[in-house]
């Protein structure tokens, strides 16, 4: 479990994608709250891959996490907007159209 925020004003992320992997396979998905709190049931032990996304955003990923049986884990996450640069197409995309 754990919290997203934007990591311009710290403000809560609501709607964010987290998505668990454990050994490239997809095991869980779910959605940050209106205060942007996340949390997992039920994820088997191991070693997973977290996934943040949002629409907006720079994507998030949280390699080698270690999730043990009966033992909590807290991971809160702080999100970059993604700047208008990096969503507009390049120049060259428009030369060949």
């Amino acid at each position: 479990m754990g919290s997203v925020f934007n990591a311009e004003g710290k403000k809560p992320l609501k709607d964010v994608s987290v998505t668990a992997y454990l050994s490239s396979k997809k095991e869980k998905v779910t959605i940050t709250n209106g205060s942007g709190v996340y949390a997992f049931d039920d994820l088997k032990p191991g070693v997973y891959k977290f996934v943040f996304e949002k629409d907006g955003f720079k994507k998030v990923v949280k390699e080698k996490v270690c999730v043990k049986v009966d033992e909590g884990y807290q991971m809160d996450i702080e999100m970059l907007q993604d700047s208008p640069a990096d969503v507009m197409p390049s120049p060259s995309h428009f030369l060949y159209n």
